[in-house]
């Protein structure tokens, strides 16, 4: 669809309401772009029309047919929504946000405004390991989870392949000519990553150096690179980039999600807007196909990280 857009000169809305014959694009426009279709041989995905069929308003046009519940508000969660509306615009749907915590809203009351908007597809951001925090009930609507959100939960899923990740790495840390690996997160991002950075190095690194504190301490981590020795360190905790300069000989990747990484530091970047661009379609395929509640059985689907090289990982 975005071809089309660029050929046509228009957004992809456009393009998504001249496919649909919609009043909201003139006659002639609607042609042109149908004309266009045609000669670069686009055909509309059937389950995301028949998506648009069902959320379509009464004589207004389209209106929100995906409802985003976020467990935060900052620069993260308005990124991850801004990609969200973009993918959804794409489709000729949008997004409602509701950030949970924010002036009152809370899970109850924020499937209550998506009810009554009659928007029956959510998207359930990240919330970590915030068991305290209450999940919503999705026995009615087509929910798509992304990240590890709720243990108990037989939802669709969307995360990142953390194990398949690390081994990337490995790869790339043995093919500069390092040998002796080491591991560095908190335990709190442990958890987050389910243990998978460790599971990875435990297959394919017989013996490896491992820190996990609870707290970071420049000084514990000082004496766990003494006594260890490794020779490079893959991390997902920011403060050890600040240690690079009493280790020179140190290698160093770093694995998040920031759109920008560190500059010079190699990192396997989890590939944010694909979570969201899957999720997204996630949701209007359950809308397309009626399915609501959980999944049977439930379902995950692994987005491949990318990997971005930098100096901190020098060949050796």
């Amino acid at each position: 669809m975005r071809d089309v857009a660029a050929a046509a000169g228009v957004s992809p809305m456009t393009v998504s309401y001249a496919l649909r014959n919609h009043p909201r694009v003139s006659a002639a426009t609607r042609a042109r772009i149908q004309e266009l279709a045609r000669e670069m041989h686009y055909q509309v995905d059937p389950d995301t029309s028949r998506c648009l069929a069902r959320v379509a308003s009464r004589g207004r046009g389209i209106r929100e047919a995906i409802g985003f519940l976020h467990y935060g508000s900052g620069a993260r969660e308005q990124d991850l929504q801004r990609i969200a509306e973009h993918r959804a615009g794409e489709r000729g749907v949008g997004v409602l946000g509701l950030w949970l915590g924010q002036e009152g809203m809370n899970v109850e009351r924020a499937m209550g405004i998506l009810e009554a908007r009659g928007i029956r597809g959510v998207l359930i951001g990240n919330r970590g390991l915030l068991e305290e925090v209450e999940f919503p009930d999705c026995g009615h609507v087509a929910a798509v989870e992304l990240g590890q959100t709720h243990a108990g939960s037989r939802l669709p899923r969307v995360l990142g392949n953390h194990f398949g990740n690390t081994r990337r790495v490995l790869d790339q840390v043995a093919g500069a000519g390092y040998s002796r690996p080491g591991l560095v997160c908190l335990s709190h991002q442990d958890e987050a990553y389910l243990g998978l950075l460790r599971a990875a190095f435990a297959v394919q690194c017989l013996d490896y150096p491992l820190w996990v504190p609870e707290v970071w301490s420049s000084k514990a981590f000082q004496s766990w690179v003494q006594e260890e020795k490794p020779d490079v360190i893959f991390s997902s905790t920011p403060q050890v980039r600040a240690e690079l300069e009493r280790y020179p000989d140190l290698g160093l990747v770093e694995y998040h999600d920031e759109t920008t990484p560190g500059k010079g530091i190699a990192t396997l970047q989890e590939h944010r807007k694909a979570k969201i661009e899957r999720a997204v379609d996630l949701v209007l395929s359950r809308l397309a196909r009626g399915e609501t509640g959980e999944s049977h059985p439930p379902t995950q689907t692994l987005i491949d990280g990318r990997w971005i090289p930098g100096v901190s990982l020098q060949p050796r």
